[in-house]
């Protein structure tokens, strides 16, 4: 289910989980090939087919097309450069660059996930910590795999979900541990506009480590959180006198993706891995208990959060650092 940190103000609520996306999410694709990965079901997304109203769905256009102008995209080199993912949850590596990771898998690049939380705490109290925080390092596992990795490729600190920047010491040590055994040319990380403290702490410890380690990197920050607004999300749920201020909200961040977002990695014929790597976060996915408590990946805005992963491209704000 959606991390105990989501951003405010939080949807009608109900939990997280798996399944195989039978509904288009993006473009229409001829599946990958290769084997299904343990874990791994079928999405069944019907709202995803849901149209938007006329202004949302005209904003979006635009935006994407102007993205789609000015941004440039990665060459073959780039795409095999050994590469580092901070991932403050176990899913945002899948949600906010499941095609890039099974690019550079397939351009021959190492690529290394790091968890920095342990996910315990996303269940509100509908399941033990440790239990869920088992699981999601399964589904992790699993989903690893359906992206074209290994076990050894994913490295788990575990640390407390949902307060990671009271851990900041600990992940600290820990990831400069990593990159003493494995040097990225690249590494990606949450987008520094994120809404949700563990995706904010997550940047900055990343990039802490990156100067204590004096190393020299392309850093490429993705999105996740940060598409939980007008236009990609719609506003009805929040009321009509706070509607305008949501769209103000989405107009400023529009602006802050045409500023920022300087490359784009087309996910043509990729989505299907991606759906079967979110498909292995069944406790995101769907509601392992029955409570209206457990709210999915897929309920969140109405199902448009989730579509926004789904798209031509994965969107990065790109520089050298």
């Amino acid at each position: 289910m959606p991390d105990s940190e989501a951003p405010t103000p939080a949807p009608p609520t109900p939990g997280e989980g798996v399944g195989t996306l039978q509904a288009p999410l993006g473009e229409k694709e001829s599946p990958q090939a290769g084997t299904k990965p343990a874990g791994a079901d079928t999405l069944s997304a019907p709202w995803l087919e849901k149209p938007s109203p006329f202004l949302e769905r005209t904003a979006r256009r635009l935006l994407e097309t102007i993205l789609e102008i000015k941004a440039g995209r990665p060459t073959e080199e780039e795409l095999s450069r050994p590469a580092l993912v901070f991932s403050p949850h176990k899913d945002d590596e899948t949600l906010g660059l499941g095609a890039t990771i099974q690019r550079k898998v397939r351009a021959g690049a190492p690529v290394k996930l790091l968890f920095f939380t342990d996910g315990g705490n996303s269940g509100h109290g509908l399941m033990p910590p440790k239990e869920l925080s088992d699981l999601r390092t399964r589904e992790a596992l699993a989903a690893g795999r359906a992206l074209g990795l290994a076990e050894k490729d994913l490295v788990f600190l575990e640390l407390e979900d949902g307060r990671l920047g009271d851990h900041k010491e600990e992940a600290l040590t820990r990831v400069l541990e990593t990159l003493a055994g494995f040097h990225p040319r690249e590494v990606y990380l949450p987008y520094k506009h994120e809404t949700t403290p563990d995706h904010i702490s997550a940047r900055r410890i990343a990039l802490e480590a990156l100067e204590r380690a004096g190393l020299s990197v392309r850093v490429h920050e993705y999105p996740v959180w940060f598409w939980f607004h007008w236009p990609w999300v719609r506003t009805t749920w929040v009321g009509l006198r706070k509607k305008p201020a949501r769209i103000l909200t989405g107009l400023v961040s529009g602006w802050r993706l045409l500023r920022d977002i300087n490359l784009l990695v087309p996910t043509r014929g990729f989505l299907e891995g991606k759906r079967q790597a979110l498909a292995c976060y069944r406790s995101q996915i769907t509601r392992l208990v029955d409570d209206p408590g457990w709210t999915t990946l897929g309920e969140i805005g109405g199902g448009e959060f989730l579509r926004c992963f789904f798209r031509k491209s994965e969107t990065f704000h790109s520089y050298e650092f």
